[in-house]
Parts: C-alpha cells; structure tokens; sequence
C-alpha cells in the first residue's frame, strides 16, 4: 500500500512583499493512494534415479490484485529432465578414447506469469485532474484516462522452452555448456491508444500481442592446476533473436527526440529498431539539387542548397520517384540489439598472490548518438563541437558536416536519419584485481589471522569505434527526453555520463 502527500506553494507573503504591496499566492495541496497485493503458492517434487535420471517438477498459483474477479489467479507449470549418460556403461569405450569425462543432456519447459506491466487499477475506469478553460478563466476538472473498464485483463503469460548439453573432457578439467531457448511471450498486457474523437486521451490496456526471443547460450571453462599455479579461463556467448509475432495491428513510435520518434515496433519485426530517413552524402552545387527530381520534373528537395543532406527518395509501386521528401520515405535504418554479447574471465593464484580479470563486450548493435546534433548542428545558437569547424562550405567540399544555416530549412538536423547511427560494438575490460596474501607464519606472529592487500581497477580500458562518450549506455537506453520503455526506446544516447574508470587500493585484515 503506497500513500503519497504533498504540498507547494510560489511568492509566498513575506515582509518584503508586505511593504511593496505585492502580496501574491499559488498554493497546490495534492495526494494519493494506491493498494495492491499478490499472493503466491509453491509446490515442487523432484525424482533421481541412481544419480542418472533426474526429474523435477513446480506448478505455480499466483494471485493479484490487478485483476478483476474471475481473472486474479493464474497456474503457471514448469518440469525439467535430464539424463546424465556419462554414467551408463555404453558410454566407457567413448570416454577412454575421447577423454570424456561428463556428459548430461537436460530440457526444461515452463510457463512464468506476470503483472507488472500494468498498474493497481487497469481494468476499471479511472479520473485524472484536468486543467480547462471556459473562456474567462482556468479551471480544474475531471476526465477519464482509462476509457473503459476491461475485466478481462489476465496473467501475461511466457512459455520457454530450453535444451542443453554439459559437457566435460579431461576429468571435467574442460567443461562446455551449450543451450538453446525458445521463449514465447503471449497475452501480452498493452495500452492500446484510443482516438481523440472518444472523449480519452489514453489508452485502454488489453491482452494483445505476442513476441518470440530464440538464441543459443555457450559456456566454456578450463581449470588446470600445475603445482603452486592454479589458474581458470572462462568465456561465455549468448545470441537472441526477437520477433514481434502480434501487436494486434498496432505500430508502437517510440524512442522520442527532440526531433521525433526514432523507433519503430510492429509485427513481423524485431522489437524497437531504428526507424528514420537514408542519407546519401551533401549536395555539391545547385545542379546536383535541379537534377534529384520526380517523375514530373519537380524538386525531390526544393528547400535544399549545396552543402545540405541528400535523403534517399523511395520509389512509388510503379518503380517512380514521386513528390517531395517526407514520412513516406522512411525505412528501417538500424538494429539497437547485438548480434551476440560474450564475456572473457581469467583468474590466477601462485604462492599467495591472486589475479582475476574480467572482460565484456557486445557485437553488431547500433546505436542513436544524438550528440552529433548537439555538436554539430548548427541548428541554434548554442556551443557546438569542434567538428562543426569542418562544415561544409564552397571552399571545404569534403566533408559530411553540412553546411551552417539558420532555421534548417531542409531539415538536416530535425530528421531522425541514418547520419546519426553508429557502431556501438565493444569490449571493455571491466574489472581487474591483483592481490597478495601475507604468510601465514608472518600475519599470525602478530595474531591475526588473514592479511590481504589488493588493487583492483575498474573501467580499465575500452576497445569501441563509438566515437562519443561511452557505448555501454544500457539497456534502458531511453535517454534525456526520450520516451518508451527499455525495449522501444534502447540504444538512444543524449550524452549518457560516461562510466568512471577507478582505481582502488585496499588491505583486508581479518582477526
């Protein structure tokens, strides 16, 4: 249960105000409560046959609150096998040859429920303070932000599928774990918006949609001990495929910009690409602008001038360039989702000191580096960037920094384009720690029992072709004034403070 109080007030009468004359008030009192509840019951059985054959089993009942009578419960199952077959007897003859030590195929199937998506109160109608006017004056009243009741809302349910192999070579000093998943996400809970003309202004949530997610998950490690030395490497690799299976016919603009929407999430598609115009370099002169025209002989571009951005035309049905530039024109132009994220571990210990080192990196995202309209724009009056000395001018041709304008008229700032996509590949080393153990023989002489001294550094080096501050912005990723959730809107940078290196020095002393 959330209760909420506050209070504010602006020119408050003071004596100053007193002795002018001017004694002014805008007080506001406001509130509000909120109650929600979920109830959960759990049950598990589990079976294992000689260390072989292993079964476990959970069914889930989960009640809440936000939910309307006849839909607060949902059952949610769940069951895993597996079959360790490097402990049946026809498997000797392939560990002797192939050095196998461990081998256990598993498989698992569940359904997970969930409602946090939505609020305490979606499924009945709701008021909301309004500000009006009535011609004279302002006035406050009531409209209704959820149009309708909807009693039907129900769990979001996620099915998954999971299968898996461990494996283990050289008395399991090499092991290897291989996954693929399968995970389909249905009665997805969504605000379906409503026309203006319905008296609303939002939406009305339902369970609509669904989205797929596919990938595969590998893990190595080694382990060798060699005397004193002992030291582990271990790398990871994960892949996903998203697919938008159903958005029951809603296109969901997302990722907002002071210049617009850049993403866009509709069925048949990955959730959250980037969506805006292709660019294809600057015009070079005025014959280069008379000559990008339709199939009539008019201006694709009439507002532009040499040294503006040339955004790519697309052709009508019949194959023809026809019109001006504008929202019909754009496309797809990126993917904030890696192609695959991997991480690298390495650890060490010899005769009292440690070393353990982490890596992680991702591969094939684009990201939305809005500071390059900041810094390169030109489109206000504000501080740019040194690159905006490179613009375009009849005398500085070569180069992609249009030319300075007041007013953008041909809108090389203000379009959401491929000019502003970037590479956000990387591999940072993330942590690396160095550390040394005093004697035994020496720590205890002074009673104590451990002494440790330590440098660990963090953020230590990052390897990208990123060229503002810091690739790794999150998954969230929805930026200063964007909107969207982390999944419409990820991938947007509006100048993220970049992660700190820091370098730490430490003793650890225990008595």
């Amino acid at each position: 249960k959330d209760h909420s109080f506050n209070a504010s007030g602006q020119t408050i009468q003071t004596e100053v105000h007193d002795v002018l004359g001017k004694v002014e008030s805008n007080f506001g009192v406001g509130g509000g409560e909120s109650e929600q509840s979920r109830i959960s019951y759990l049950g598990r059985a589990t079976y294992n046959y000689a260390g072989k054959y292993i079964l476990v089993a959970n069914i889930r009942r989960d009640g809440s609150s936000k939910f309307a009578k006849g839909n607060k419960w949902g059952t949610f199952p769940s069951a895993s096998v597996a079959w360790v077959i490097s402990e049946e007897s026809f498997m000797d003859g392939l560990k002797a040859s192939a050095q196998l030590s461990r081998m256990k195929l598993r498989g698992s199937f569940g359904v997970v429920g969930n409602d946090r998506p939505i609020g305490a109160y979606s499924y009945i109608p709701v008021l909301s303070a309004s500000n009006y006017s009535d011609g004279t004056a302002g006035l406050v009243g009531q409209t209704v932000s959820n149009l309708t009741k909807n009693p039907d809302l129900q769990w979001e349910a996620s099915q998954q599928l999971d299968l898996g192999v461990d494996l283990g070579f050289f008395k399991n000093a090499l092991t290897v774990e291989v996954d693929w998943y399968n995970k389909k996400t249905k009665d997805m809970l969504v605000g379906v918006p409503v026309p203006g003309s319905s008296g609303s202004s939002g939406s009305i949530t339902r369970n609509v949609g669904s989205i797929l997610n596919r990938g595969w998950e590998f893990i190595a490690t080694y382990r060798k001990v060699t005397g004193d030395f002992h030291y582990s490497i271990s790398a990871n690799l994960t892949t996903n495929h998203n697919e938008v299976l159903d958005l029951a016919g809603q296109v969901i603009s997302a990722g907002g910009t002071e210049f617009g929407s850049s993403t866009r999430t509709e069925a048949g598609r990955p959730i959250g690409q980037f969506y805006g115009y292709v660019t294809d370099g600057l015009f070079q002169s005025q014959a280069e602008i008379d000559e990008y025209a339709d199939a009539n002989g008019a201006k694709i571009q009439p507002n532009a001038a040499p040294g503006d951005i040339k955004f790519v035309k697309k052709p009508n049905a019949e194959g023809k360039l026809v019109g001006v530039i504008g929202a019909s024109d754009m496309d797809y132009i990126g993917d904030p989702a890696p192609d695959f994220t991997y991480g690298i571990n390495l650890s060490a210990d010899y005769k009292g000191f440690d070393l353990t080192v982490f890596f992680q990196g991702v591969q094939g995202n684009d990201l939305m580096g809005m500071l390059l309209a900041w810094t390169e724009g030109m489109h206000n009056n504000f501080n740019l960037g040194k690159n905006a000395l490179n613009r375009w001018t009849p005398t500085n041709k070569d180069t992609n920094v249009p030319r300075a304008v007041r007013g953008d008229p041909n809108n090389n700032v203000k379009y959401v384009s491929d000019r502003y996509l970037f590479d956000g590949s990387y591999l940072r080393l993330k942590n690396l720690t160095l550390g040394y153990t005093l004697p035994k023989s020496l720590v205890n002489y002074v009673k104590l029992d451990n002494v440790r001294v330590y440098f660990t550094g963090r953020n230590m080096l990052t390897l990208t072709s990123y060229p503002f501050y810091d690739p790794e912005i999150g998954s969230g990723g929805a930026g200063l004034g964007a909107s969207g959730n982390s999944s419409t809107a990820r991938g947007i940078d509006q100048g993220y403070y970049p992660q700190a290196r820091a370098l730490l020095m430490g003793i650890q002393v225990d008595f």
